[in-house]
């Protein structure tokens, strides 16, 4: 018995007061028990009774405790009343096993009757109005002291208790809920499927979700979670409980995702509608704005539900590819689970629809609608006998002065509309006013026939330039902070523009110039760039400027902050590749373009700024500009009056415009060319001294010419490196990692030899690669003999004598270990400019006097005739996972460059964010039960109890992205990227991806050591061979980041 089940059961009888047992009591005899034998028994106290015995056991408790506190006769002659009709029933038995089955059997029908006869919180809501409706007690708490006063309250847990709280919101939700018949239907579907155990079966659920919106948002939440219990079976009830629903201070919750979900499909058919699509179109999808309407046309997704009893679909094939790419969206989207993890980690930025499709999967989705809505749209302005572009009206005098244009004597009226027209046409030479666009390719037909578009002479330089401080809010305040940045602002802004120059990405020439107004939002921006195969630019690719202001102009324009005033901020500027600008002192304001600081800058004084008429400023701003953030601060500056209003309290003046025109070199085009023309030059002139070389030092001649009037004259005439390719060598080569990485940087290489004895490996590098020598083994008296000397030299050299994974044995393995004293031989015969040994952590952790070894033997070298160090020698411990990579994947490098060409001192690169597993893995390939069946015994042993430790940590397998690694003694498991890929694993594919429910394929590894799927090696070697080769590579990102660092501490050209 429980203790608690007996002090329930005494408050039960301490309020109610003496009354007849309500149960009987069930005692059990053995078949052939005799009278005689029965009643010794019951006089011993030796009958045996399987009822449950808390009634009874509690009802002489509470009696006893009435004699113990001196009851009056009265009282105790009414329950002895009570104890002497108790009613009893004898049942024979054959055995201890049926007696016991029998005593579980009476307690499992009491906990049918519970479940019966209890109150469902849907019934005492209705109750509790019904008490409002009938008797109206007055206000809501009244209602609740009065039903307070006549039930009794047992103390039990199972039942909520009817206080304030809950009669509060108990009418609430009847009032904004239930009184919708669908919104009670579908409760009901619930507690009909799981009775009293209905996840909508606690009134703070119930109350959340009619906190969430009103009736469409409410019936919209209740059918997601009908179908993902009953359609989609990726949920069960027991997994929707109010943290997981509502969500906590730092993860969203599944409402919101679900929530979210809605916008995104209504967001879709206004997207579809904005475009003037058919208006049968728009019907198609509106007919699919509800669960049921959508299950009975579309059916279940193949990961959800049992693949029974799909509609016919043949009615998609008849609709335009606009319609089935919007419905394969809803699809994945809307009515799936699938990209629910994603979305979750979404909502932490935003829950815009507009911002959630600019980020992946969602883009890529939205990349190929957009794309057949555009060639639609395309095809139908064929057929149209004029095309309107989305740009404003000519006049742009009329348009966009504050007042307009002044009224003009009737004799000059002509003439004056005709400057009107020609002051028109000189502006549109010069700026291009565009309101602000819905969608990328609206802003990028907008640019079409602007200077942005058309081709620009060699050597000039575009600037795609965005404030933050305005950008998308025009009436911000002295008195209000800055606007959120929206990154789906800058990221359509530049693809408008790439789209608008007929190219996928920034070129050489072409720079993005952020303003963050003193914000930390280098992250976001640098997600607004792409690179051709969908990887971001690196962070490398981004340089920070400071702009500095005016102190005293700045007071007058802007709120204090702690009583300070804020007189800088960052300007981000991003080029595809390094930042080259050709040296010159600027403009406007003191020192070169080859600072990183401008400044000081004059913010102009309010009154002197673009000031409109207030109705004027509200149909400049649009619909959508006006963002205020932050809210008033006490110590701002008192708003100016003003016989207008500021567009915007935070412009820069035209004069900082004018200087980033001349240090960016924007426009310059005949000026950069001339800078080129001379640098060229004056190559010319030295490389004719030089048959040969590999560095030709940059020659930066900076005048001194103070003039201003001759401002424009003052570019250095610089001299650009000659770009002979770099020579790349390496031993134990395998697939020629350096070279992958040489071509993520951008570097044009000239692969000179590489080694390695492994015939798949050979075949496989020869495949890619066309090596001027290929040497079968570093032990061959050739490989020294010819191995010629290296701008950079790379040696991998084997893993296995010092892996965890291996036997251990380190150079004592005289086939492996000893390799690195071959390498270490070339490096000091052949003096390579530049080298990277790499090995597993093993190295260090099992094996560290062989690095003291190979490090002592490096630094050791001397120049030729000195005792001044060769080689500046460093080693560092890194991590695939800190350089892109979804992958633990943990190496010892050790780097070299020649202190004759190291010219600055050398730093580690620093951590990129690691990217999303799914990008690297193909989501469309879903296995079957055949994937299950090819695994082996220890293959299943290690899956399931991976398994079991993800579900016991609350985990889902089917539903978070675990990777399981199937071989090994142990099971183990990854959520989100993978192990360390080993050569042994890697072979037999040994590394399950839970939510795809199959192994990992050879070209998804291949993609997660950085290598660019479409070089492919496909039947080239066997699976398993590539497997092998694959398990042995050097991540390529990490790599190329270590170059990079390299080469920028001992430039190579």
């Amino acid at each position: 018995m429980s203790d608690k089940s007996l002090e329930l059961q005494y408050n039960y009888y301490e309020g109610t007061g003496p009354e007849k047992l309500r149960e009987e009591i069930v005692i059990v005899v053995d078949k052939g028990m005799s009278a005689a034998q029965f009643q010794r028994d019951q006089v011993q106290g030796k009958l045996t009774r399987v009822s449950p015995e808390e009634l009874d056991h509690s009802l002489v408790m509470y009696v006893a405790d009435l004699i113990r506190n001196g009851s009056d006769d009265s009282t105790l002659q009414q329950w002895k009343q009570v104890m002497l009709n108790v009613s009893m029933r004898v049942e024979v038995t054959t055995g201890y096993e049926q007696r016991f089955w029998k005593s579980v059997n009476l307690r499992q029908r009491y906990a049918g009757t519970y479940d019966a006869l209890t109150r469902s919180t849907i019934q005492q809501i209705y109750e509790l109005v019904k008490f409002r409706d009938e008797f109206q007690p007055g206000t809501r708490r009244e209602i609740a002291e009065a039903w307070q006063a006549k039930v009794t309250d047992l103390g039990t847990m199972v039942i909520e208790g009817v206080d304030f709280s809950f009669v509060d919101s108990a009418i609430k939700i009847h009032d904004r809920m239930l009184c919708y018949p669908d919104a009670f239907n579908a409760i009901q579907k619930m507690e009909m499927e799981f009775g009293k155990a209905s996840c909508l079966n606690y009134i703070r659920v119930l109350e959340v979700i009619c906190m969430k919106g009103k009736e469409p948002e409410q019936l919209w939440i209740l059918n997601t979670i009908l179908d993902y219990i009953f359609q989609l079976k990726e949920i069960n009830n027991r997994d929707l409980s109010t943290r997981a629903l509502q969500g906590t201070s730092s993860t969203r919750g599944l409402l919101d995702v679900f929530l979210t979900k809605r916008k995104m499909m209504l967001w879709i058919t206004d997207h579809l509608a904005s475009k003037n699509v058919p208006p049968e179109w728009i019907d198609v999808m509106k007919d699919l704005q509800t669960h049921a309407q959508f299950r009975s046309k579309v059916g279940v997704s193949s990961r959800g539900g049992d693949g029974s009893e799909q509609p016919d679909q043949s009615w998609l094939g008849t609709e335009h590819e606009v319609i089935r790419l919007a419905v394969d969206i809803l699809k994945k989207v809307v009515y799936g689970a699938f990209h629910d993890h994603t979305l979750k980690n979404l909502l932490k930025g935003s829950s815009a629809p507009a911002d959630l499709f600019a980020k992946e999967p969602f883009s890529d989705m939205m990349k190929d609608l957009n794309a057949a809505l555009d060639a639609h749209i395309h095809k139908s302005k064929k057929n149209e006998e004029e095309v309107v572009a989305p740009t404003v009206a000519k006049d742009y005098l009329t348009t966009f002065l504050p007042d307009g244009v002044e009224h003009c004597p009737e004799d000059l009226e002509e003439d004056f509309s005709s400057h009107i027209l020609e002051a028109g046409d000189l502006v549109d030479r010069f700026v291009k006013f565009i309101p602000e666009c819905s969608s990328k390719s609206e802003l990028a037909q907008a640019l079409d026939g602007t200077a942005v578009s058309k081709k620009q002479p060699d050597g000039t330089t575009a600037l795609v330039v965005m404030d933050t401080k305005t950008c998308g809010e025009s009436s911000s305040q002295p008195h209000l902070r800055f606007p959120q940045f929206r990154s789906v602002v800058l990221k359509n802004a530049v693809q408008a523009f790439c789209m608008a120059r007929n190219k996928e990405q920034f070129d050489e020439g072409e720079m993005c110039l952020l303003l963050d107004g003193s914000r930390q939002i280098s992250t976001s921006m640098m997600s607004c760039f792409v690179r051709d195969d969908g990887a971001h630019f690196e962070n490398k690719t981004r340089s920070e400027f400071v702009v500095h202001y005016d102190e005293k102009s700045m007071k007058a324009r802007k709120h204090l902050s702690r009583g300070l005033v804020t007189c800088h901020e960052g300007m981000q500027v991003l080029t595809n590749g390094a930042l080259s600008l050709p040296a010159s002192r600027t403009r406007l304001y003191g020192g070169s373009n080859m600072s990183t600081s401008i400044g000081p800058v004059v913010l102009e004084p309010v009154e002197n700024m673009w000031l409109v008429p207030a109705e004027k400023k509200k149909i400049y701003e649009g619909g959508n500009a006006k963002v205020l953030a932050g809210g008033g601060l006490p110590d701002a500056p008192a708003k100016p009056q003003l016989s207008g209003e500021p567009m915007t309290y935070h412009a820069m003046p035209v004069k900082f415009y004018r200087e980033l025109l001349h240090s960016f070199c924007a426009g310059n085009g005949e000026k950069n060319q001339k800078r080129k023309d001379d640098g060229e030059s004056g190559e010319r002139n030295q490389t004719t001294k030089k048959a040969k070389t590999d560095i030709i030092d940059a020659l930066i001649k900076m005048q001194d010419d103070k003039d201003e009037e001759e401002a424009d004259g003052r570019n250095a005439v610089v001299t650009v490196m000659k770009a002979f390719p770099l020579t790349f060598g390496s031993a134990c080569s395998g697939i020629c990692s350096e070279l992958f990485a040489a071509e993520m940087l951008g570097l044009e290489v000239r692969p000179v030899f590489a080694c390695d004895c492994n015939q798949h490996v050979t075949k496989v590098s020869q495949h890619l690669w066309s090596h001027e020598q290929y040497f079968n083994n570093v032990f061959d008296k050739e490989f020294l003999r010819d191995a010629p000397t290296v701008d950079f030299f790379l040696g991998g050299f084997p893993c296995q004598p010092f892996s965890l994974q291996g036997l251990g044995q380190g150079v004592a393995d005289e086939a492996n270990g000893t390799v690195i004293y071959e390498l270490l031989k070339y490096i000091k015969e052949r003096q390579p400019t530049t080298f990277v040994l790499e090995n597993v952590k093993g190295l260090l952790t099992q094996h560290p006097q062989v690095l003291m070894e190979i490090m002592k033997h490096l630094r050791g070298l001397k120049v030729t005739g000195t005792r001044k160090p060769l080689y500046t020698v460093l080693c560092k411990c890194l991590n695939a996972r800190n350089h892109g990579l979804p992958q633990n994947r943990e190496r010892i490098v050790v780097i070299g460059m020649l202190n004759a060409k190291k010219t600055y001192d050398f730093a580690w690169p620093m951590s990129v964010e690691m990217q999303p597993l799914t990008r690297f893995i193909n989501d469309k390939d879903v296995g079957d039960e055949s994937d299950l069946n090819s695994l082996n015994k220890t293959e299943l042993n290690n899956l399931h109890e991976s398994y079991q430790k993800i579900r016991a940590g609350g985990g889902k397998p089917t539903q978070g992205f675990y990777v399981v690694n199937l071989g090994g003694t142990s099971s183990h498991y990854n959520l989100g990227y993978l192990p360390c890929l080993t050569r042994s694993r890697c072979g037999s594919r040994g590394y399950w991806l839970s939510w795809l429910k199959r192994k990992i394929t050879a070209k998804e590894m291949w993609a997660l050591q950085g290598l660019p799927k479409k070089v492919y090696p496909k039947d080239v070697v066997t699976e398993t061979q590539l497997g092998y080769i694959v398990g042995n590579a050097i991540p390529i990102p990490l790599l190329a980041n270590v170059m990079s660092s390299m080469f920028d501490a001992c430039p190579l050209h």
